[in-house]
């Protein structure tokens, strides 16, 4: 039991991790609209878009927008 939680959490903090490089990565090097292709699959992009909004395109009212 101890060694699939272990498992698990390990499994976590990578995704995490990698999700957040790429975003930082994309962020930094991307245009806006700009996308690319993954290991050069036809199916598979990666497309750099900002949302004014939060998850979902939620918004906050007034002028304060997305904390």
């Amino acid at each position: 039991m101890a060694d699939s939680k272990r498992l698990a959490w390990i499994i976590l903090t990578i995704v995490i991790v990698v999700d957040q490089a790429l975003k930082i990565y994309v962020k930094t090097h991307f245009e806006h609209g700009e996308e690319q292709s993954i290991l050069g699959l036809s199916w598979a992009f990666i497309r750099f878009e900002e949302n004014e909004g939060m998850a979902f395109n939620w918004q906050l009212g007034g002028h304060y927008g997305k904390l």
